[in-house]
Order: structure tokens, then C-alpha cells, then sequence
């Protein structure tokens, strides 16, 4: 039924959160900050309302990566310099990729069947740096990052693009991914079926979602 996946990488193949908190405490560190597990708790809150900001149009990328670390410094009264924040959170960001519970070998099954590619909206120097260490690029046909590209995730100019380079088509694809709003909304905007990896046993939204997913083990059961 399917010939091309089109794969998240962030909380569908890699654990995101161990890979922010490690950078974060690394750079705040570095950089003489305090931390602990409140100023976290704090960023990561702000860090995702920014992100569902950038999926709704309202912000732009290079304006987010700045504005997070601006409201996190109000709010914890730490004195930071922003620039210099976001440069070593990025820097640190690339040395860690930790693989999700069955997704190493879940990658390696599926690319042995389909033609997978991973589509994320994440910073292009730093996700590059994560899939290399990973090994996760030499596994898949090939990689979409949104800053790269110029449009980002649920948009379907970002769809179409990863369409036409990778010589897919519509009714072949699937869209695989944890985010609602990203990866979920994207593939229905863009007319592609979809695969919901539900990893955090969320409740079932009122969307038109093909296949929902408890883990790694249900994602290759079904493909």
C-alpha cells in the first residue's frame, strides 16, 4: 500500500526531552547560569508554547530561538545573555541524539521495505549534527528539515517539497509522527494519510488519523 514514509525524528525516533535537558544544563552551566529541575520545568513550558506559536504562522524560527530564552530570563530573574544562550544550547543540542525505546531497530526494519525519509522542523546545523552522530541519515533515503527548506511543518508547501524531491506520491506516503499539530495536521493539510505515534497514552483527538500507535512494536506490526 505504501511505497514512502515520511518519518519524524524529535519523540518519534529520538527522546527530545533528554537531548534538551542535557544541552540546556550543559550550556547554563558553561555559561554560569544556575539550574535545576524548576527553571527547567519553566523553559520547557515556555519552549513548546513558542513552538505551537511557530505551527500556527505566528512567529518565524528566527525569532522564536530568541524570544524563548528573553521570557525565561523574566520569569526565573536570571541574568542571561540571550544570544549567547541559544548559540551553546544549539552547539550542545548536536552532541545528543538517545533513541526511543525500539526505534533504532524499528528505522533499520522499515528502511529495509520503504523508502523513509525523516521530516523535522528543528534548527539545520543542529539536526544535521544529531542524525550524523546518530547514525540515523545513513539509514534513511534522505532528510527534510524545515529551516532548510523555508517552510516548516504542518504548512503543505513543506509537504509539497518533500514530495517533488523525494519523487513521491500522495496516495503511497505516509506521514509518521508524534506532534498533532505538526506532523499529524501537516499530512491531513497536505491529503497524505497519517500515523499518530501516541507514545505518552494522550487522548484520542476528533481528527481523521489512518493508524494510532502505542510504540515501536505497533508501528512495525502495521507496516
Amino acid at each position: 500500500m505504501f511505497r514512502t514514509l515520511f518519518l519524524d525524528a524529535d519523540d518519534t525516533v529520538f527522546d527530545f526531552g533528554a537531548a534538551q535537558r542535557a544541552a540546556l544544563e550543559e550550556s547554563f552551566r558553561t555559561l554560569g547560569y544556575p539550574f535545576n529541575e524548576e527553571i527547567y520545568g519553566i523553559y520547557d513550558g515556555i519552549n513548546i508554547k513558542y513552538w505551537k506559536k511557530l505551527e500556527r504562522g505566528e512567529t518565524v524560527k528566527e525569532k522564536l530561538v530568541y524570544d524563548r530564552f528573553y521570557e525565561l530570563f523574566g520569569e526565573t530573574g536570571i541574568k542571561g545573555d540571550v544570544l549567547a544562550t541559544e548559540n551553546a544550547y544549539q552547539s550542545n543540542l548536536g552532541k545528543y541524539a538517545f533513541w526511543l525505546e525500539g526505534a533504532k531497530e524499528g528505522v533499520r526494519y522499515l528502511s529495509g521495505k520503504y523508502d523513509v525519509y525523516i521530516t523535522t522542523n528543528g534548527h539545520g546545523d543542529t539536526q544535521t549534527s544529531r542524525l550524523r552522530i546518530s547514525g540515523l541519515d545513513k539509514m534513511v533515503k534522505g532528510v527534510f528539515i524545515s529551516e532548510i527548506i523555508g517552510y516548516a511543518k504542518p504548512r503543505a508547501e513543506y509537504y509539497d517539497y518533500c514530495l517533488k524531491e523525494s519523487g513521491a506520491e500522495k496516495d503511497t506516503t505516509l506521514c509518521i509522527g508524534d506532534s498533532l499539530t505538526s506532523d499529524i495536521k501537516g499530512g491531513i493539510n497536505s491529503g497524505i494519510k497519517t500515523m499518530w505515534c501516541n507514545f505518552k497514552g494522550e487522548e484520542t483527538p476528533q481528527l481523521k488519523i489512518d493508524y494510532i500507535v502505542r510504540d515501536w512494536k505497533d508501528i512495525c506490526s502495521i507496516l
